[in-house]
């Protein structure tokens, strides 16, 4: 949560809450109409919305849930009172207020699984193939460029050795498998980094499903598998017992090189 300096004006205040209040607006009426963006452009403040804006979506990975959390944190701790009673004349606050947590608990209640657990497999393969939305706390975890990219920056890494990103329905995160190393996004507190629990082996491509699903959670679904190879009928010398493990394989895991991972 981003506090409101005490060596501001008060000024500098109104000027700052207005402006995070007026993008947050934004972002829940998801309509052009916002009268605090009006407010803030009709009185005499220095710098623009975004610049005066303290809290911003993108800060929080475009998690939506957690965004709004904090706009609602930053409104009833470190907004002083006479401040919000004087914008309540030109604004309706307590209006606001009741929006910002609507949308709140309407961002909780979405998860896609609720749906995609009852249909078919088959149904469900090709919505992951054809790379569609999956929104669960109302962010896509289909859309895990941005969270690759930042552990590109952040750790150094290389993308392509990506072994699997997995999505853990139990928990509500995002595991990003690497050799020897396990990394998560925790949807529900935007937690992005090494995976807190210490495991009891490391991980490798031979191991990650099974020591995940033994000492996490089994209510995986695994959204990305590097796949370097597929079996074939010269290396078994029995035909059937190769389509089978071929088809388990397929079933299991979706295989496509570059299915959902961005080099």
């Amino acid at each position: 949560m981003r506090d409101l300096s005490t060596k501001l004006s008060q000024q500098e205040k109104e000027q700052k809450i207005i402006a995070t209040l007026s993008v947050a607006n934004s972002i829940i009426q998801k309509n052009s109409n916002n009268p605090l963006k009006k407010l803030f452009e009709s009185l005499d403040f220095i710098g623009t919305i975004e610049e005066n804006n303290q809290i911003k979506l993108s800060d929080y990975r475009n998690n939506k849930l957690v965004y709004l959390q904090e706009v609602n944190k930053f409104l009833n701790e470190s907004c002083p009172e006479d401040i919000i009673q004087n914008l309540n004349e030109s604004f309706n606050i307590d209006l606001f207020k009741q929006s910002l947590k609507e949308n709140i608990l309407e961002l909780i209640n979405v998860n896609d699984f609720n749906k995609l657990d009852i249909i078919s497999l088959e149904i469900l393969k090709i919505k992951l193939l054809a790379k569609k939305p999956i929104y669960v706390l109302g962010f896509d975890i289909m859309n895990n460029y941005h969270l690759q990219e930042e552990l590109k920056i952040t750790y150094n890494l290389n993308i392509v050795d990506i072994i699997s990103i997995l999505f853990d329905k139990s928990n509500k995160q995002l595991f990003f498998i690497f050799p020897n190393n396990l990394f998560v996004y925790e949807l529900q507190t935007n937690y992005f980094g090494y995976y807190k629990e210490k495991l009891s082996v490391n991980i490798n491509k031979q191991n990650y499903l099974s020591v995940i699903s033994d000492e996490i959670n089994a209510n995986l679904l695994q959204l990305y598998i590097k796949f370097e190879g597929k079996f074939n009928d010269n290396l078994f010398g029995d035909e059937k017992k190769t389509k089978e493990i071929n088809n388990k394989n397929q079933q299991q895991h979706y295989r496509n090189n570059n299915l959902f991972v961005k080099s």
